[in-house]
């Protein structure tokens, strides 16, 4: 393998991982200096999580784990009309 294929090889390999662990990412460029520029560049949003109405609960989950052939895990955790109550669970997948 020529050094330029392997340079193309190991493009393809990042834009394909960014692509994976990223989906809600659109527009994710092709090439190695953008995409870097780009991850770099990227911002999160913050969630504002607003508390069930008293009697109930909610259930806030971590994401999902889309197309991963690998053993996964849930964390959820069950919480009540008071913020600082709460129950965390993990579920590992095999």
């Amino acid at each position: 393998m020529s050094k330029m294929a392997m340079i193309l090889s190991i493009n393809r390999q990042l834009v394909w991982f960014a692509k994976l662990r990223y989906p809600w990412m659109v527009d994710i460029p092709s090439s190695r200096a953008e995409l870097i520029r780009y991850l770099e560049e990227y911002s999160s949003k913050f969630v504002l999580w607003k508390a069930p109405n008293r009697n109930c609960f909610k259930c806030n989950t971590d994401g999902a784990s889309r197309g991963n052939p690998r053993p996964t895990s849930l964390d959820f955790r069950i919480k009540n009309w008071e913020v600082d109550a709460g129950v965390w669970f993990r579920v590992l997948f095999i």
